[in-house]
């Protein structure tokens, strides 16, 4: 455990060495007032080399019309995780809804 945590350090310091940092072209309304003194008012973004900023949800019909394709749904939605999981972003979720009649 302790060998893993050293590669997760290392591994996170060598990205956030590679970090770039930008203006965004917005004014930072926390540092309008020190306008006098900072030349430095607009905000900032950090970009981290191969971080993603996106993720994927499914959402899967459960009602009753939807009961022949059901078995296909889910194996497509296992593959796309497996995908996910083999590129180690791990950022999915699956959702699924019925329609509800009260009558």
């Amino acid at each position: 455990a302790y060998m893993v945590k050293e590669f997760e350090m290392k591994k996170s310091a060598d990205q956030y060495a590679r970090a770039a940092t930008a203006k965004t072209g917005t004014l930072n309304m926390g540092k309008l007032h020190t306008y006098k003194y900072n030349d430095d008012l607009f905000k900032k973004v950090t970009t981290l080399p191969g971080a993603t900023n996106h993720g994927m949800i499914i959402v899967v019909d459960w009602s009753g019309s939807m009961q022949n394709q059901l078995l296909g749904v889910f194996h497509q939605a296992a593959c796309m995780r497996r995908i996910d999981q083999g590129k180690k972003r791990g950022v999915y979720q699956a959702l699924i809804f019925e329609a509800i009649h009260l009558y």
